[in-house]
């Protein structure tokens, strides 16, 4: 089964919110319990202070994961060009947290996910989109100022047509 962690951190997130009332919650059903059994097994259901504080150290790492992932996903520009700054914030987030106090029981999984980054920025060398990304997110924001240079200083001639006309096409874009 996949884990979508987003779900998982916005759900950890509100249950944290609400802890006192879920234990509460979890108190009142042992009290209507039928029987003394059944009582316990609910009371025993309630999430004690310390794996609150597992579920906060938890709720962290998660944090990382959605800051990183909220560098590189717009809806409104173009975002590839964040992708490694992204991935390079979050695994060194991830190494930090591997060495603090209390983290350790994370560990294999904070070692799994490094791994998975380790993965995503190795496809990056071998693929020309990210650069491209890089150069072109420069180009769209710089772009009137780069046309009017690029075009005044004879880049047709000095380079040829393909370079003057991709550069007079991104600017009309941007």
């Amino acid at each position: 089964m996949k884990v979508r962690w987003s779900s998982t951190y916005m759900m950890l997130n509100r249950a944290y919110e609400l802890r006192d009332h879920i234990s509460k919650f979890i108190m009142e059903l042992g009290c209507m319990a039928k029987d003394s059994v059944t009582a316990v097994k609910l009371y025993s259901l309630a999430p004690t202070q310390e794996e609150w504080k597992q579920v906060k150290l938890f709720q962290k790492i998660l944090g990382d994961a959605d800051r990183s992932q909220q560098c590189f996903s717009s809806e409104t520009a173009p975002a590839l060009h964040l992708g490694i700054p992204a991935l390079e914030e979050l695994h060194a987030a991830w190494i930090n947290r591997q060495v603090k106090t209390g983290y350790e029981r994370f560990n294999r999984s904070l070692q799994a996910g490094l791994d998975k980054i380790a993965e995503y920025y190795d496809k990056t060398g071998d693929n020309d989109a990210y650069v491209f990304s890089i150069s072109t997110s420069t180009i769209l924001s710089a772009s009137c100022v780069a046309s009017i240079c690029f075009l005044s200083l004879g880049a047709n001639e000095a380079y040829g047509p393909l370079p003057a006309a991709l550069v007079k096409g991104i600017a009309m874009r941007g």
